[in-house]
């Protein structure tokens, strides 16, 4: 999942990363430690609501409507 996720950001435009954390509720730093993969590093989980509305966020063709902060 983090893999999938990490790719996500860097297919968007500049300032993705603050529009998820904004569209979850979340700080940047959390989004941050939500993808950290390296040894060594803070990580967090991602929690299976955060997950659902990830998903909507990049592939909103797989998932339910919520508001897309990337349409």
């Amino acid at each position: 999942m983090r893999l999938w996720v990490r790719s996500k950001p860097a297919e968007q435009r500049r300032g993705s990363r603050k529009k998820l954390a904004d569209f979850l509720g979340l700080t940047s730093d959390q989004i941050t430690r939500m993808l950290n993969m390296k040894e060594g590093k803070e990580t967090r989980g991602i929690r299976a609501d955060e997950w659902l509305r990830i998903e909507n966020c990049f592939a909103p063709e797989k998932c339910r409507k919520l508001a897309n902060p990337f349409s």
